[in-house]
């Protein structure tokens, strides 16, 4: 390494700076801590004080010293090993062919700059395979075992000396030392196949899943080596379960539907086996109980064990725990480019091979026998001693893999195999003993296995025999190879482990004898950790109670559950107490107080919990027992949105026949869509399966959830017909279902407003396979633009990003996008930063018109900050496939604009069935939406009510009833209204006519505003024109209730409240009998509005404040957005987005 004189320098000088600055630091803490004992001698708890925030000060600066200091030296390093190779000319170009562990291995080991790198795979991120089977079921998410290749690539080279192209290698030109690679993602530009020349050529592509040419294997069963199989398994277990629920299934297509097949009894198999069995024991059967009987797994392998690698004691643990657990085992029911020991490809200049894609020829020792056996042979004697035999296989274990295999189990070594292969006993192995010998360890020779750890040795080895010989390794002969003592490849074998399910995992070393554990054995466990499991089998280990458990029992449960508290308590308080006894600290009366308090306290909180907890099981008990002899209505509940969720939350248990249909099983936390297409947030952390939430509020007795989509209603019968319509479909896939109360929350879908084009080419953000979809679909797009020789023009089209629609929806989107365009792609895709667009079209004056003019304001100016291009007043008239045709609302001048990638986020229109809905109702064809009345009952249907996006109130105009209003408001009879007069009318109005109060609700308006506004003649006076024109205005503004999910929510509660108080009667009464018993028609309560502007601020409009934005508004929005969650699972697992995002960036990887 060449370091100049200067560089020296200038790494002492930073490095004295940092030990002054520090020093000194130190020295005036230390020097403020002493001040404090001078003046008087302080109490013992002062001392101890001082004395502890001595050496907290004291660590503090050492840690920090070492900190910065390694992070110096790192970047010093980093420094130096650039200046070292920056000189070079005529880099070697090393191309590596894939990204999984052999590639990523290389990667690491290859010393940076000393190549010219790059990295060609179809996939842009490396995965840890190892965690598939637990994707496949939830244990792990899918994001959190992928990471891009590009940071990963990054951290170890810098970005001048790499490149990663995501593209697959479709041919091999070995003379002229060429391959071709070819974009095959979705989305294609000009440009999608491209050259690349070549120096070395390492290709570790792995391999595909081998079928053995058995007929219908490819069509109809389910593979698992990337993260996309691991997504669709997990979907279809739970279509399977879904569909094996639907009322009427056939018993035996109920059993066939849930009996899942492994074939394959390798480590892969027995790990999804295992994984598939605890999800389906401890979470599907709770919450769809049904069914639980008819789960049923098996297992086929065609050798005699599953895991018949491993130790045969694994093996047979491994197969009792299938046994225990119920799982059906069957028993006894690949070609690769072959490499050197070197693994140099044999026949070809350049090229190395690694991983699955690859085989070594290996040596078979029965072919030397005659050579191997002559040499052993020290004394000539025509046989073999037992120790002549063993440094034979010292010797040889070097040389052949199958020797170092068999003796490297643990129950094996040359002393066993003697005494098993001497069949005179005589402990000495003649010449045909020695042949048979040989020919069993032959049998044993295998390829290497296809897995990890393999992969990850061999790259390994490749790179630092590549960074020791400058790339000459594929000219080389094997003799000049080992002339230059380079060893050949040897694959050290560090272990095995698989996961057997209960919680239980095997472990095979190749020297510790087999470890075979269940981690929550006693023997394993202190006495602290004994009462913290006293505590926890009290707490959670009580079932909940049921309607045949008594108060007599509940109360024996509580004073259970006390006693245990108590017992714990005394044992910790024994335990404090003699550890206080046995030594003198300087104030142990004031210690010994301080635990004793912390472990009373501790003890008070946990009875208070559990006292808490039984209050609650009680008055759950209580009310089922409230309804159990009444007659209880059918309520069929369409949907599992906002409002549907609202409706669950507020029902009274017990109280009606419940059944929640609803085509998809899952709760979506909407708000946080947009954050979901970038990463800020992760999909799953915003889903929350419905029967889960349902099970919360009701009994699994009480309630059903079927994952069906309603298609028609029968009005007259009070039926709706429902249909699955998922990939997987039973014998019984249509069903009908009685009703007494009809509760529609089915939602809305996009408004395209008929424009040409987009149902085609635009992307949708309605639910969470739509975030999915632009996520990935964001990142195809730059993989397409980074594509070597791509036109410029072509990559400015590709990095193009329209938004059509400037609401909430729309403005989130572009201000999120524009985040992770700034933030994490300009960063890891340095070369196309100043191609990047993003363009929002908006038909009115203002994007977030709804809001205050000032939020509107500050939204646009920040947008302009970013760069963000806002086309107002402007109509999208076409969407082709790669233009938009738009038309400015003020000149009539059309346009067109390249894209990429096109967003359609403009309002809403009606479902199908909806339409349906309005159709079996005789509305009018243009109807948008199920009309309702002031109490959400739909008109002209008896015992149907909607809420949500799916309907809209019939609302009163104040014009047609002017002269009523004004003769009403006019209480002098003087022919004109007063203010006071005008401002007592619009408080009485308020409740009645919805225009009214949502203008009131704003901030800057009020009914004096109002009054002066209308007022032209200025004589504080409105005579009955100027009151109609008042009237008139107020009814221009008036509006269907937004889409929000707020709206949903709150309608959701008030139709769940007036259920309840009814008992279901709301449907028959007329309204006049429901404003007779009090019933208050909905009246919806404007709490505010959030909208984040990018970033990391956002702005507010509440109804009392106003407009309210900067930065401290972003805190405001994401703790609103953080309670709002629908269970603590989403807040932990949204925060921890939040902060995953903020310290490691987003994740780019395109999965």
């Amino acid at each position: 390494m060449i370091v100049t004189k200067r560089e020296w320098g200038m790494f002492q000088v930073v490095l004295k700076r940092i030990v002054v600055a520090l020093t000194a630091a130190r020295s005036v803490l230390w020097q403020e801590s002493s001040t404090g004992l001078s003046s008087s001698q302080p109490p013992n708890s002062a001392r101890i004080g001082i004395t502890t925030l001595r050496k907290i000060v004291k660590w503090t600066v050492l840690g920090s010293a070492i900190g910065v200091g390694s992070y110096s030296a790192s970047k010093y390093a980093k420094h130096a090993r650039k200046q070292k190779f920056k000189s070079t000319k005529n880099k070697k170009k090393v191309i590596v062919l894939g990204s999984g562990w052999g590639a990523l291995s290389v990667v690491r080991h290859l010393e940076p700059g000393r190549f010219a790198l790059t990295v060609v795979s179809p996939r842009n991120y490396f995965l840890f395979t190892p965690l598939l089977p637990s994707v496949t079921v939830g244990t792990v998410e899918g994001r959190s075992i992928v990471e891009p290749f590009r940071k990963l690539v990054l951290n170890r080279h810098w970005d001048t000396d790499v490149e990663f192209l995501e593209a697959e290698c479709i041919d091999l030109l070995p003379e002229e030392k060429k391959i071709v690679c070819e974009d095959t993602s979705v989305i294609v530009g000009e440009v999608s196949k491209f050259e690349l020349d070549y120096d070395i050529l390492i290709v570790a592509v792995g391999a595909a899943n081998n079928t053995f040419n058995t007929p219908g294997v490819e069509e109809n069963c389910f593979f698992l080596k990337d993260i996309r199989d691991a997504y669709t398994i997990r979907n279809v277990i739970m279509d399977l379960v879904e569909t094996a629920y639907i009322p009427g299934q056939p018993r035996d297509e109920r059993r066939k539907l849930l009996h899942f097949v492994v074939v394959g009894g390798g480590p892969s198999g027995v790990e999804f086996a295992a994984e598939l069995h605890d999800f389906l024991e401890e979470d599907v059967s709770k919450i769809y109980p049904k069914i639980k009987d008819d789960i049923l797994i098996s297992m086929v392998q065609s050798q005699d064990h599953i895991l018949n690698t491993y130790d045969k004691q694994i093996s047979d643990f491994a197969e009792d725990m299938f046994r225990h657990d119920k799982i059906n085992l069957l028993m006894n029911a690949s070609k690769a480019l072959m490499t050197d020991k070197f693994l140099r490809v044999k026949e070809a200049d350049g090229i190395i091979a690694i991983g699955d894609c690859s085989t070594i020829d290996q040596q078979l020792m029965y072919h030397k026998a005659k050579e191997l056996f002559k040499e052993a042979d020290k004394n000539g004697d025509g046989s073999l001693s037992e120790e002549e035999f063993i440094a034979l296989m010292e010797i040889a274990k070097y040389k052949y893999p199958q020797v170092q295999f068999e003796l490297s189990k643990a129950q094996n070594n040359s002393m066993k195999i003697v005494k098993r292969s001497s069949k005179r006993g005589d402990r000495n192995l003649n010449y045909e003993e020695f042949q048979d010998v040989i020919r069993r360890l032959d049998r044993k020779l295998k390829s290497l296995p296809a897995t990890a750890q393999v992969a990850d040795q061999e790259g390994r080895y490749v790179a630092k025999l590549l960074n020791k010989t400058n790339g000459e390794i594929t000219s080389m002969s094997v003799e000049e190879m080992e002339k230059n003592m380079l060893k050949p490849f040897e694959y050290k074998h560090l272990g095995s482990f698989a996961y057997v399910g209960d919680n239980k995992a095997v472990l095979e070393l190749p020297i510790v004898e087999t470890i075979i554990q269940d981690t929550r054995r006693k023997q394993f466990m202190g006495p602290g950790t004994r009462i913290t499991l006293q505590l926890g089998t009290a707490l959670f280990d009580i079932p909940v109670l049921s309607k045949h458990r008594s108060d007599v029992e509940m109360s024996h449960v509580a004073r259970r559950t006390v006693v245990t508290l108590s017992t714990a308590s005394r044992a910790l308080w024994r335990k404090a107490g003699a550890g206080l006894s046995t030594s003198s600290p300087p104030n142990p009366t004031r210690r010994g107080k301080g635990l004793r308090r912390v472990l009373k306290w501790t003890a008070v909180v946990a009875t208070v919990g559990v006292g808490c907890y039984y209050a609650t099981q009680y008055a759950k008990y209580v009310r089922k027992q409230k309804f159990k002899g009444t007659k209880k209505k059918k309520v069929v509940l369409l949907g599992s949105g906002w409002g549907a969720l609202s409706v669950v939350r507020h029902l009274e248990p017990g109280q009606f026949e419940f059944t929640v249909v609803s085509p998809r099983n899952y709760f979506m936390f909407t708000p946080l869509l947009p954050s979901v297409t970038v990463g800020t947030v992760d999909g799953r952390s915003i889903v929350e399966p419905f029967r889960k939430l349902m099970l919360r509020y009701h009994s699994d007795t009480e309630m059903e959830f079927l994952e069906a989509e309603c298609v028609d209603l029968l009005p007259k019968d009070k039926k709706i017909v429902c249909t699955d319509k998922s990939a997987i479909v039973g014998k019984v896939s249509e069903f009908t279902l009685d009703y007494d109360i009809l509760i529609v929350a089915v939602g809305a879908a996009n408004n395209t407003f008929n424009t040409p084009g987009v149902e085609e080419n635009c992307f949708f953000l309605k639910d969470i396979r739509d975030a999915y979809t632009i996520r990935n679909a964001i990142m195809d797009l730059v993989e397409t633009a980074y594509i070597p020789g791509q036109p410029q023009d072509e990559r400015q089209r590709l990095l193009h990003f329209v938004v059509v629609g400037g609401g909430p929806s729309g403005v989130e989107f572009a201000a999120e996008l524009h985040d992770f365009l700034e933030e994490d792609v300009s960063k890891i895709y340095p070369k196309i930063k100043g191609d990047l667009k993003i363009t929002m079209v908006q038909s009115q004056d203002h994007i977030l018109n709804t809001y205050d003019k000032q939020i509107s304001d500050y939204a646009e100016n920040m947008f302009r900050h970013d760069q963000i291009n806002l086309l107002m007043n402007a109509r999208v008239n076409k969407v082709d496939v790669e233009l938009i045709t738009v038309t400015d609302g003020a000149t009539k001048q059309q346009g067109e604009l390249p894209y990429g990638m096109c967003v359609w986020a403009t309002g809403v229109a009606p479902l199908p069935v909806t339409k349906t809905f309005m159709q079996r109702l005789g509305y009018a064809k243009e109807g948008k939406a199920l009309m309702t009345d002031k109490f959400l009952r739909v008109k002209e249907a008896d015992g149907i009510i909607a809420i949500g996006d799916c309907s809209t109130i019939d609302q009163q105009l104040m014009y047609h009833k002017a002269k009523e209003l004004f003769k009403e408001a006019d209480k002098d009879g003087d022919g004109s209204l007063s203010e006071n007069e005008f401002t007592a009318l619009m408080e009485a109005a308020k409740y009645k006519y919805p225009q009214v109060q949502f203008e009131l609700s704003k901030a800057q308006n009020s009914c004096m505003k109002i009054f002066a506004e209308s007022d032209k003649g200025g004589d504080k006076k409105l005579d009955f024109q100027e009151f109609r024109d008042a009237m008139r205005r107020l009814d221009r503004k008036l509006k269907s209730l937004p889409a929000t999910a707020q709206v949903a929510d709150q309608e959701g509660k008030y139709v769940a409240k007036l259920l309840n108080k009814t008992n279901g009667e709301i449907t028959s009464m007329s309204v006049e009998e429901m404003e007779k018993n009090m019933l208050k028609p909905f009246e919806y309560k404007h709490l505010g509005s959030f909208a984040y502007v990018g970033d990391n601020k956002a702005v507010l409009e509440l109804p009392i404040v106003g407009p309210v934005s900067g930065w401290w508004t972003m805190w405001l929005w994401r703790a609103a957005y953080f309670s709002e969650c629908a269970s603590l699972r989403t807040r932990l697992l949204v925060a921890g987005d939040w902060l995953k995002a903020h310290v490691f960036g987003r994740d780019s990887s395109r999965v």
